[in-house]
């Protein structure tokens, strides 16, 4: 990682030359974060076909910087911006790196240690009786609420009832 911080920027017109510019700048990495699966595939042909072209693009914007004494706020301006635009290449193509980087070397390492601890795990034969004797309490809880909530439904069930027999009777009344 030392060495590709080390090359790049010592000449980042050959790691621009390298990585895909688009017209939109820092806009368009950010539209690419979300991207789904069947969109990036769409945008890698795109995208190898813009680095062809990337050369002609350097050589546009130092074209574009005015040599003139008479424009050398311009000319300031313009490589101002050309550094910005760099800048935020590398920054963008480093940040990936860095992302695999860690994804390779930590993440996944990290977690296949972990799936092989918590594979090794064994319950003490306490917290085993522990943990049994518990589910068997949230069981019997469990079964005294449903008969709880049984016998309100019923209660619920003969108050609609008495409910729809006063109704009946006062209609009959009425009529």
């Amino acid at each position: 990682f030392d060495n590709m911080l080390t090359s790049t920027f010592s000449n980042p017109w050959v790691f621009l030359k390298v990585a895909t510019v688009g017209d939109g700048g820092l806009d368009d990495d950010l539209e690419t974060i979300g991207d789904s699966v069947e969109k990036t595939k769409l945008r890698i042909p795109k995208e190898i076909e813009s680095r062809a072209g990337t050369e002609t693009l350097l050589a546009q914007w130092f074209n574009e910087i005015p040599t003139e004494s008479s424009q050398i706020d311009d000319a300031v301006d313009k490589v101002q911006m050309l550094v910005l635009k760099t800048y935020s290449y590398i920054r963008s193509q480093m940040c990936d790196q860095v992302e695999i980087f860690s994804e390779s070397f930590f993440k996944v390492p990290m977690l296949r240690q972990l799936e092989m601890d918590m594979a090794a795990i064994q319950l003490s034969d306490e917290d085993s009786s522990r943990y049994k004797a518990r589910r068997e309490r949230l069981e019997t809880d469990i079964k005294g609420k449903q008969e709880v909530v049984t016998e309100i439904d019923d209660c619920i069930n003969r108050i609609q009832n008495f409910k729809n027999t006063c109704q009946a009777r006062g209609m009959r009344m009425g009529a």
